[in-house]
């Protein structure tokens, strides 16, 4: 094509500017020229002609061959989607033929269609080469960065501020696991680096004021690094635009580990000279590297007069450090201030020395920074130790090596050296000190008593081993083995183990008792050249341990004694319970079998009953005998009296004898005393376990005696008095001196009826209980001719009743009750009995399954419903405890006043008061006593004021 155009585009370009017009054909892959400006000739140093020759009518010829197949592709992208063309290609002065460098040339330009398959492009030449030079330089330069980056410590990231995001953008080698994009900054970062709380609230003051505009902003915060917290220092920077609106915020976090530590470690050294003031009475910081002082306690320290350079004193100190005459006055003078009060010579040259402001930069750069030193001054005219300690530490925010210096009074401290010293001087026969090269002993220290024993023994002299042998052979009259087969002895022993300690025994001359020596040893110094020996008298308390010795392996005989006692008593309980147990199943199985034979089935029931009262009287026996061993046990005395309780035990004694027609003797006449205060039910147990026993023991015809009686005591008190006597079988004098021990029964008594069960536990009970009370028992007995107690129970008096204030009414089961109550009972058999004996009374009831039904029960009920609740104790979902507490606290007036009887197995004192705490009015123990059972209905709801009725309504 021709290099004109029309005169427009002419017009356009005929401007002195690298320009060029070409024709595309892309079906000839032709870039044909039809005109290029004069000025490119001239920047490529080149002539038109050349460059004809060169590019031959395409263009695309004078350009590097490896450019030439993009230009193509980059024309075609450009013809294709319609956009400015775009590409960078290499040119050669002269063109491809010439010499010289290929410099880098961008090509930019626009096009439009002239003909069928034919594009014009309209280019602007530029010359690129500085731009690829600079951005190459500017990789290289990105390059050396990233990989010092990674090699480094610190995490970088960009935070966007509109979408709450953190991206890492350098995430060094050594930095821990770091995810690449946080969404919902900073909560993210918050979970992932289980951040404590505190420092997350630091993070969020941060990100606020950086949020706010501040253009950067600092935290530090602990995050979880593998296994362990560490410090890192976060800091936020912003860029803002050319209006000051935030644009980019570039974060990163560095860890600061040992940053934190060092200052933590000096502000705690900062802090101290403030806390010490009290334990301390001179404290100083110095700034070493700027030779300042920071802090004096007391601060009067700061304001001392300048140094006299003319003195003795500073002539002392230049000796000592000749840099101490340019050090800064202020310094100068405390240094002075200090080594002035020292006494010893030596510890002022050390001071001036070490503590000026050259000798401590010396200290410091031989890593010396922590130092000790314990000296005697002169303070107000008296002498006191002192330690002064030095700690220097470089200023994490400087570099500054800062020194600070702590002086304290160890007067006291020193002392109580001298005076353990002296005790330990005292304790001793001696100290000593064995040269283990030499083989000699060196006294430091001697008794008095020691001294007496050896007057030729002289201190600070060096004695061989055969002098010392020959006097404590004539002294002591014992052969020590030779002095160097000791050392070798024990130099074995403390090079293995730190010391060694061996005894030997003498017989006193004098008073011809055993004297016991303890020779203890060890090393002196590390040097191991001197070993320290000490000889205590340990006769005393060699005695004393075998005394110790002798009371412990008493104790521990004791102790398995009480320990086979405690097997035995589960053995023997274990049989004595498991016996009726069996005895029941059996006789229930004859029962079944017997239901249609009255008689029969009469005896079985009888058999039955006498188990299970045995049974129920060995378990209470158990209880008795482990709250008396236990020691909780109590007594609760109520006045009584005298005559009424004694007609109680005739009345049951007539019964008793009956079955086994026995006679039942009686001496007692009614006498005038006051009440006594005693424990009915305790004093009852003690009689009738007396009483059963003889009748158990007495043979049918027999004989039983009771006698009892009381008399007045000077002090004012009561002495009762019961004999119970029988003809029975008797006791063996043997079986006598063990009849009080648990389970104690006399088997081998020929006279003894076969089947005759007891618990053996009777006779311990009563033993302890009459003990309780202040009471004697005595026994007379022998096999075949019938026993005697003898009671005496000392009481206090409670005054004086009438004849018609006496006596107490019997229950009578028969008479109806005409309640109506609510029975709480988890246990189906338990509520079956308790029905029918409620049945017997003429009292109805609801039945409420556990402690929550019977709330509820009660609570829906009108007001009055109930006259009574029978609670039991344990139950499931909420306890008899529990619904006590609850029925209690209703607001309602029945709730106060209605009685709850508690009913349960557990027969403690201790869980009778825990039930009386939570609002039970009585307490009754199973099995059940139905006469118990009447006499505590009765009374509890006459005391109500409840009229009795018998209930007709049934509630659904």
């Amino acid at each position: 094509m021709s290099e004109t155009f029309s005169p427009a585009a002419n017009e356009h370009f005929n401007f002195p500017v690298k320009m060029g017009v070409f024709d595309f054909t892309p079906s000839k892959l032709l870039l044909e020229t039809v005109q290029i400006f004069d000025r490119f000739f001239h920047d490529m140093e080149s002539q038109r002609k050349l460059w004809r020759r060169t590019y031959q009518g395409n263009v695309v010829n004078a350009f590097h061959p490896d450019d030439r197949r993009g230009i193509f592709v980059a024309a075609m992208t450009a013809i294709k989607e319609g956009t400015t063309f775009r590409y960078r290609v290499r040119v050669r002065p002269g063109g491809s033929g010439g010499k010289g460098e290929w410099l880098w040339v961008n090509l930019v330009g626009d096009h439009e269609t002239v003909g069928k398959g034919v594009e014009r492009f309209y280019v602007s030449f530029s010359d690129a080469s500085g731009t690829i030079k600079t951005e190459r330089e500017l990789s290289r330069k990105e390059r050396l960065l990233k990989i010092a980056s990674l090699n480094s410590s610190t995490l970088y990231f960009v935070y966007d501020m509109p979408s709450r995001t953190a991206t890492t953008i350098m995430h060094p080698k050594s930095f821990p696991p770091f995810p690449k994009v946080l969404e919902n900054f900073p909560e993210s970062l918050f979970e992932t680096t289980k951040m404590p709380d505190n420092d997350r609230e630091s993070f969020r003051e941060m990100l606020r004021k950086i949020e706010g505009g501040a253009d950067e902003a600092t935290c530090d915060v602990q995050m979880r690094r593998r296994d362990r917290m560490e410090w890192m220092r976060m800091k936020l920077i912003n860029s803002f635009d050319e209006n000051g609106n935030p644009t980019e915020t570039i974060g990163y976090v560095e860890r600061c580990d040992a940053l934190k530590h060092a200052e933590k470690v000096l502000a705690n050294e900062r802090a101290m000279i403030a806390s010490l003031s009290k334990h301390i009475f001179l404290a100083v910081a110095f700034n070493v590297t700027r030779d300042t002082y920071l802090d004096t306690l007391p601060p009067t320290l700061a304001n001392i007069p300048d140094v006299d350079e003319g003195s003795e004193l500073f002539r002392e100190a230049i000796e000592a450090e000749p840099e101490i005459a340019h050090q800064k006055p202020a310094t100068r003078n405390v240094l002075f201030a200090s080594a002035r009060t020292a006494i010893d010579p030596r510890i002022r040259k050390k001071i001036f020395r070490d503590f000026s402001h050259a000798g401590l930069l010396r200290l410091f750069h031989e890593d010396k920074r922590e130092l000790r030193m314990e000296y005697q001054r002169m303070v107000d005219c008296h002498v006191m130790w002192v330690e002064t300690r030095l700690v220097m530490l470089p200023d994490p925010a400087t570099g500054d090596v800062l020194a600070f210096f702590y002086t304290r009074d160890i007067t006291r401290n020193k002392q109580w050296e001298e005076i353990l010293s002296l005790t330990l001087a005292q304790s001793s026969d001696f100290i000593s000190l064995v040269d283990a090269k030499a083989c000699t002993v060196t006294y430091r220290s001697v008794s008095d008593e020691w001294q007496k024993l050896f007057p030729d023994l002289a201190l600070d002299v060096p004695f061989t081993g055969d002098k010392i042998a020959e006097k404590i052979k004539d002294t002591l009259g014992i052969t020590p083995p030779p002095l160097a087969e000791q050392i070798r002895t024990v130099t074995a022993a403390i090079d293995k183990t730190g010391s060694f300690v061996t005894m030997y025994e003498y017989t006193d001359k004098e008073t011809g008792k055993t004297r016991r020596k303890q020779l203890s040893y060890c090393w002196l110094s590390k040097a191991h050249h001197d070993i320290l020996q000490v000889q205590q008298d340990i006769t005393l308390s060699y005695e004393r341990e075998q005394k110790h010795t002798a009371d412990l392996r008493r104790a521990v005989e004791a102790a398995e004694a009480s320990n086979r006692a405690k097997t035995d008593f589960v053995s023997r309980i274990s049989h004595d319970i498991r016996t009726p147990i069996g005895a029941i199943q059996n006789l229930v199985t004859f029962a079944r079998e017997d239901i249609n034979d009255p008689e029969k089935i009469s005896r079985d029931l009888d058999r039955i009953e006498s188990s299970s009262s045995f049974l129920l009287s060995l378990i209470n026996d158990v209880l008795d005998l482990s709250k008396i061993n236990s020691g909780k046990i109590t007594l609760s005395p109520t006045p009584c009296s005298f005559n009424d309780f004694v007609k109680d035990i005739v009345n049951m004694l007539e019964p008793m004898c009956s079955p086994k027609d026995i006679s039942a003797r009686v001496r007692f006449e009614e006498t005038d005393i006051p009440l006594l205060l005693l424990d009915k039910i305790r004093v009852k147990q003690v009689l009738m376990n007396i009483i059963s026993n003889a009748v158990k023991y007495t043979l049918n015809g027999g004989e039983v005696e009771f006698s009892a009686g009381a008399d007045m005591m000077p002090d004012g008190r009561i002495m009762t008095k019961f004999i119970v006597s029988d003809n029975g079988i008797g006791m063996s004098e043997e079986f006598q001196r063990h009849m009080f021990e648990d389970f104690s029964q006399e088997h081998d008594n020929p006279a003894r009826v076969a089947g005759t069960i007891g618990t053996g536990l009777g006779l311990a009970i009563v033993k302890s209980l009459i003990d309780l009370m202040g009471g004697t028992i005595a026994v007379e007995s022998e096999r075949g001719m019938g026993s005697t107690f003898i009671i005496t129970l000392p009481f206090e008096s409670a005054g004086h009743i009438s004849h018609d204030d006496a006596g107490s009414d019997e229950d009578n089961v028969s008479i109806p009750l005409n309640l109506h109550v609510l029975l709480v009972e988890d246990n189906e058999i338990n509520v079956e009995i308790a029905a029918r004996i409620l049945d017997d009374f003429n009292v109805t009831h609801e039945h409420a399954g556990n402690g929550r039904q019977a709330v509820d029960l009660f609570g829906s009920r009108p007001e009055g419903t109930y006259d009574a609740i029978l609670m039991d104790m344990q139950m499931p979902i909420l306890s008899g405890m529990g619904a006590t507490r609850q029925i209690r606290a209703m607001d309602r007036r029945d709730a106060k006043s209605i009685p709850i009887i508690a009913m349960t197995a557990d027969a403690f004192e201790e869980s009778m008061k825990k039930a009386r705490d939570a609002g039970v009015n009585e307490y009754i123990t199973k099995p059940i006593d139905p006469k118990t059972l009447h006499r505590i209905l009765k009374k509890m709801t006459t005391k109500n004021g409840k009229t009795q009725k018998k209930y007709s309504i049934k509630y659904d």
